[in-house]
């Protein structure tokens, strides 16, 4: 699922918090930014996101692996824009819209490869000098498991 589609999904997935990635509020509240509902939309859970950040430190430059398994592309720079144009709509400086944030994850996201049609699986012919005998070859099969004749 790209990273735009699943902001938009999984807005409906959670109660909007800009100042949390996702986390579970209690009573089955989950809440959660831009980033975090996307989480969810392309599969993921709250403990997931918790164990795929205990040790992310946001100036490393690296992002979680619950995002980097799911998006490849997505960097700390990117999340960082994201997450503050998240903020900003939530809080309505500049207002951005959801529609808004998932255009400009449009605009970085990579295209997705086309779905690749299955192999045509074709028997290969046996070579010209090649006989077979299937008599032969279920008496060799026979003889090889030990059944007497």
């Amino acid at each position: 699922m790209k990273l735009s589609e699943a902001i938009l999904l999984g807005d409906s997935l959670k109660k909007a918090d800009h100042t949390v990635y996702l986390g579970d509020e209690g009573g089955g509240v989950i809440v959660g930014c831009a980033i975090g509902g996307a989480l969810l939309a392309a599969g993921g859970t709250v403990e997931e996101w918790i164990k795929s950040s205990e040790y992310y430190i946001p100036i490393n430059g690296k992002i979680p692996p619950s995002l980097e398994s799911r998006w490849p592309w997505l960097t700390h720079e990117y999340m960082c824009k994201i997450g503050s144009m998240y903020s900003c709509s939530q809080r309505r400086i500049p207002a951005y819209t959801l529609e808004q944030i998932a255009d400009y994850v449009r605009s970085i996201e990579p295209a997705e490869e086309p779905e690749k049609e299955p192999a045509e699986k074709t028997c290969e012919e046996p070579a010209e000098e090649e006989e077979w005998n299937d008599n032969k070859t279920m008496q060799e099969m026979v003889q090889s498991i030990g059944i007497p004749k």
